[in-house]
């Protein structure tokens, strides 16, 4: 009779560390590591402060060599290659949600800064408006309204993301944006143990 220890077609014994159901959540460096079906522990990411407010987000991974190869398509067919773009990132793109804690006082920072994008926003759309009625001073008005938009979009793309994927595949969420309190009450991520 032949043992699981003789057999040569039995499936490797090795324990991998992320398949255990309660430690689910790591930090490798300044990235949390975590299985899709996992939930981040009831602490702010901010600040590590006990929480129950949670975020739901879905976030998306696009490859940065792709991100770049269609920035460049951009720059050489302009308005043409808008639609081509939007069918690679679609099929290209990989995603995942999650629901991330924060505390009282970083979901008001979290409000404010949403109020203040929006507002900002509106009032570039204002102006731009606004510099059609009035003649006048047209390329001041207007002058402001674009860079007020490009401060709004830049806010909200530099400070709008909680946590931003650093990586995603089938089962594995690697999230960046945490910071170091956070971070610090994690275990290391350790693909394999050793027997």
């Amino acid at each position: 009779m032949v043992t699981q220890e003789q057999n040569p077609y039995a499936p490797p014994q090795s324990p991998l560390l992320f398949i255990t159901d309660d430690d689910s959540v790591w930090r490798d460096g300044r990235f949390i590591v975590m299985l899709k079906r996992s939930e981040l522990p009831d602490r702010c990411i901010y600040c590590n402060e006990a929480t129950r407010l949670r975020k739901n987000r879905r976030i998306y991974y696009l490859n940065p060599w792709l991100q770049v190869a269609l920035l460049l398509l951009f720059l050489v067919f302009n308005v043409l290659a808008v639609i081509p773009i939007i069918i690679v990132i679609l099929i290209f793109r990989k995603s995942g949600k999650i629901s991330i804690p924060v505390c009282r006082r970083h979901w008001r920072k979290r409000l404010i800064l949403t109020i203040v994008t929006l507002g900002t926003l509106a009032i570039s759309i204002a102006l731009s408006f606004a510099s059609i009625e009035f003649t006048a001073y047209q390329e001041q008005l207007l002058a402001v309204g674009v860079g007020m938009f490009v401060f709004s979009t830049i806010l909200a793309i530099v400070l709008g993301q909680m946590l931003k994927a650093k990586k995603i595949d089938a089962e594995v969420l690697v999230l960046k944006g945490a910071r170091p309190a956070f971070l610090d009450s994690l275990p290391e991520y350790v693909a394999e143990q050793d027997n």
